[in-house]
């Protein structure tokens, strides 16, 4: 039996959004620091994941 897991980043200071995939059903697994790189500045990523 296997199961499928889905994964998405969560912007570090989007508390807002982070709250609404929580409803979804996805977890924090952990922090991804300087994950993504936007207009030269670098972001922290909140990691998060659901198994289905």
């Amino acid at each position: 039996m296997s199961q499928d897991k889905k994964k998405i980043f969560v912007y570090d200071e989007a508390t807002k959004k982070e709250m609404e995939v929580d409803e979804c059903g996805f977890e924090p697994e952990g922090l991804a620091r300087k994950y993504l790189c936007i207009n030269g500045k670098w972001d922290d990523y909140i990691h998060m994941e659901m198994y289905t």
